[in-house]
C-alpha cells in the first residue's frame, strides 16, 4: 500500500517527528491559516498539484482510493486512476461545495456551477462511491449517481469508556463534582454552529448546575471565545485538545454530549464525533436537520434526544430534560449500538471489502 498524505493540520502532538512509516509520503503543501479563505485554497492548490506529482510517479496500482478533504482531491485520484488504467474509490466524507454554500463561504454562482461540473465528472469515473451517512447516499442518489454505486459505511472510533472510578476521579480534579457536565468534543470548526452552542450556554446560566465543556479546536475557536466574551459565559469551559486517550477520558467524564451542525447540511456530513461518543458509553443530543445521520442513530439506538438545527432553545430545553433521564441506560445503548455497527473492526472490514471488490 502506498499513501501520499499532507501534514496534519489540526493536533501534530498525534504525529510527533520521527522515523518516516513506510509506505507514507507526505507532501509539503502551503500551510497558512484554516481562518481564512484564501489561505485554505492556497493550501489546497498546492497539494492538489504536489499530491498528483507525488501519486503519478509512484508506480501503477491496482486501485486508487481518496477521500473528500481536501475538495476536489477525487479529482487528482480520477485523473491517476485513468493515468494508469486502474479502479478508483471515492470515500465521501463531506458534500462540498453544499456545505461551503450553506455556510455562507461560498456565493459566486459560476464557481458554484464549475465545482459541481467537477463533482459529476468525479462521481462518473469513480467505480464505488462509499459515503459515511444514510442520509448523504440519499443526497447523492437525488444528485444523479447511480444507487448501485453507493456503498454505506460509517466512520468508525476506537475508544472503550474508563471504569467508573476512573471517571469520578477526573470530574474531581476538573473541578466537575456536582455538576451536570455537557460536552461538544472534537473539531470546532464553521459547521459546528457555535453561536447557536454558546446562545445555548446563555440560556442555561440561569441553572448553576449546568456546565458546557467545549473540548478540542478548529476553525471558528476564535470566534467561540469572541462569543463566550461577548455573552459572559461563567458556564462554557474552552478545553484544548488532547492527546487521543486522555480526549476519551474526558469524553468518558462527561454527563451528556452535544453534536450539532449547522441547519441546511442534511446530507452533507456525518459528525465522526458521534461514533467516539458512543464508543465511551455517552448517551447524546444531535442539534441537526431531520434525518440526518445523527438523529437516525438517536432514534434507533435510544440513546439521547433530536432537536432542531440552529435552535437554542430547543437545545437547552433538551439539556434540561437530560438531567432527569436514564442516561447510563442510554450510554449502555449507545455502547451496544457502536459494538454492533460501528466498531473500528467491523467499519474497516466493511471498507476493505469495497477496495477489495474494486
Amino acid at each position: 500500500m502506498k499513501i501520499i498524505a499532507g501534514r496534519p493540520s489540526y493536533d501534530v502532538s498525534e504525529t510527533p517527528p520521527g522515523p518516516r512509516r513506510a509506505g507514507v509520503r507526505r507532501v509539503r503543501s502551503l500551510a497558512f491559516s484554516r481562518t481564512s479563505l484564501a489561505g485554505r485554497v492556497l493550501n489546497y492548490a498546492s497539494y492538489l498539484v504536489l499530491s498528483f506529482v507525488a501519486a503519478a510517479r509512484s508506480g501503477r496500482p491496482d486501485v486508487v482510493v481518496a477521500q473528500t478533504d481536501p475538495p476536489v482531491i477525487g479529482l487528482v485520484a480520477a485523473l491517476v486512476a485513468a493515468r494508469f488504467r486502474c479502479r478508483f474509490v471515492f470515500v465521501c466524507h463531506d458534500v462540498h461545495p453544499d456545505i461551503a454554500v450553506a455556510l455562507g463561504i461560498i456565493a459566486n454562482r459560476p464557481l458554484i456551477a464549475l465545482w459541481r461540473a467537477v463533482n459529476r465528472l468525479i462521481r462518473r469515473r469513480a467505480d464505488r462511491i462509499v459515503v459515511v451517512g444514510r442520509d448523504m447516499r440519499e443526497k447523492l442518489e437525488r444528485e444523479g449517481v447511480p444507487r448501485d454505486k453507493l456503498v454505506y459505511v460509517p466512520t468508525w472510533a476506537s475508544a472503550d469508556p474508563p471504569a467508573a472510578a476512573a471517571s469520578e476521579r477526573l470530574r474531581e480534579e476538573l473541578g466537575w463534582t456536582n455538576r451536570f457536565v455537557v460536552m461538544h468534543a472534537g473539531n470546532i470548526g464553521l459547521a459546528q454552529d457555535v453561536g447557536t452552542l454558546a446562545a445555548t450556554a446563555e440560556r442555561l446560566g440561569h441553572d448553576g448546575d449546568i456546565l458546557m465543556v467545549m473540548l478540542g479546536g478548529g476553525a471558528a475557536h476564535a470566534e467561540l471565545a469572541r462569543e463566550v466574551a461577548r455573552r459572559r459565559l461563567r458556564n462554557l469551559e474552552i478545553l484544548p485538545y488532547r492527546p487521543r486517550t486522555q480526549a476519551h477520558a474526558l469524553m468518558a467524564a462527561a454527563d451528556v454530549h452535544v453534536v450539532s451542525l449547522k441547519p441546511g447540511l442534511w446530507g452533507c456530513a456525518a459528525p465522526s464525533k458521534t461514533y467516539a461518543i458512543m464508543a465511551v458509553a455517552r448517551p447524546f443530543v444531535a442539534a441537526v436537520d431531520p434525518g440526518s445521520e445523527p438523529a437516525r442513530i438517536v432514534a434507533e439506538h435510544d440513546c439521547g434526544a433530536v432537536v432542531p438545527a440552529g435552535d437554542a432553545e430547543a437545545l437547552a430545553a433538551a439539556l434540561i430534560a437530560m438531567k432527569s433521564a436514564p442516561l447510563e441506560q442510554m450510554g449502555a445503548n449507545a455502547r451496544r449500538g457502536y459494538d454492533a455497527e460501528f466498531s473500528a473492526p467491523s467499519c474497516i472490514a466493511r471498507l476493505r471489502a469495497v477496495v477489495e471488490a474494486a
